[in-house]
């Protein structure tokens, strides 16, 4: 993620979750700004708006969340969003959109993680096959390692280890379907 100006986005987040991202932003306290505008891109270059507040926002006393839904970035890819609140600011930022396809649901346990932790147990619902595949992969799309699993009762343990703390996905697919769920991974303090 990088900024062009930092006048008054603040705390920009993407979370992927069921083939949508949920678009977190704050705008801080300050002179009103004219709206704001989200477009989209699937390579960084050419963006599409998905999303327009052309009306007034940001509050002189207080800062004010945004949260908007995109319900159909590119799955499977790395996708790009611009956020921009006028006259002052915008921001870009990147997110990997793991698709999911699989009426099973995936659950990783625990999560949050701490970074000391080695070992996570991937709980499998709605599954009937012992045998997934996949990978880890980092909120932007690095994949961190592949994973060969076997479920026993709908579950596995998985050793782990994260290079940093952040938001890392589970991606397993048995051939047919595709389950994703994120991991938070925190150093303890």
């Amino acid at each position: 993620m990088y900024t062009v100006s930092s006048q008054r986005l603040a705390n920009v987040q993407l979370y992927p979750q069921n083939n949508q991202v949920l678009i977190h932003f704050v705008i801080t306290a300050g002179t009103s700004c004219s709206g704001y505008k989200i477009a989209h891109s699937s390579d960084g270059v050419t963006y599409q708006t998905i999303h327009e507040y052309p009306q007034i926002c940001g509050a002189s006393g207080t800062d004010e969340p945004f949260d908007v839904v995109h319900t159909s970035p590119m799955l499977n890819q790395i996708n790009y969003y611009k956020i921009e609140v006028f006259p002052f600011d915008q921001e870009y930022a990147s997110v990997f959109v793991p698709q999911s396809t699989s009426t099973g649901t995936l659950w990783v346990c625990p999560n949050p993680l701490s970074k000391n932790q080695n070992q996570v147990m991937l709980k499998v619902a709605g599954h009937q096959k012992s045998k997934l595949q996949g990978f880890i992969c980092s909120s932007d799309g690095i994949r961190l390692c592949d994973l060969h699993v076997t479920l026993t009762a709908g579950s596995t343990l998985v050793n782990v280890q994260f290079p940093s703390d952040g938001l890392y996905y589970f991606v397993l697919t048995d051939g047919i379907g595709v389950f994703s769920a994120p991991c938070l991974v925190f150093s303890p303090h």
